[in-house]
């Protein structure tokens, strides 16, 4: 999972606070300008983005778990309790100790699913939809 913004700005200090060695010189601080220049970038990234690319994560799980509900017996009572669940808490905490769970069942599903080609491709669509949503865009990375 990508870093909060709380994670990121938390680096962002830590970089900018860092005491430059004596014999370091002007690289080392450019360098340093632009690594902290960069997380805070991510971090912006973060705060527009993260909670609805969580929100969209969650409930794109949960649309396969209906759907599989009824592929692995074993599985069932657990995909459909976390089927009853929503996301009324929309803080980044809150949101991804959901996430958690739905990513702990729909690693479970995944693997039950392994010997089915076209359920096991519907899990590995999702988790690529999930990928992309996750995907940060950095400066002259394409």
């Amino acid at each position: 999972m990508n870093p909060t913004a709380e994670e990121l700005l938390e680096g962002g200090k830590a970089a900018i606070a860092q005491a430059e060695p004596p014999e370091a010189g002007a690289v080392f601080s450019q360098s340093k300008t632009g690594v902290a220049h960069l997380i805070m970038m991510l971090a912006q990234q973060e705060m527009a983005n993260g909670v609805a690319v969580r929100v969209a994560e969650n409930k794109a799980i949960r649309a396969l778990f209906k759907e599989a509900a009824d592929w692995v017996p074993a599985l069932k009572p657990r995909l459909l309790a976390l089927l009853r669940t929503e996301d009324a808490d929309q803080s980044i905490p809150a949101l991804d100790a959901a996430n958690v769970d739905l990513r702990n069942a729909l690693i479970e599903l995944h693997a039950a699913t392994d010997s089915n080609k076209g359920r096991n491709m519907r899990v590995l669509r999702l988790l690529r939809l999930m990928a992309e949503g996750r995907k940060v865009d950095l400066p002259g990375m394409g």
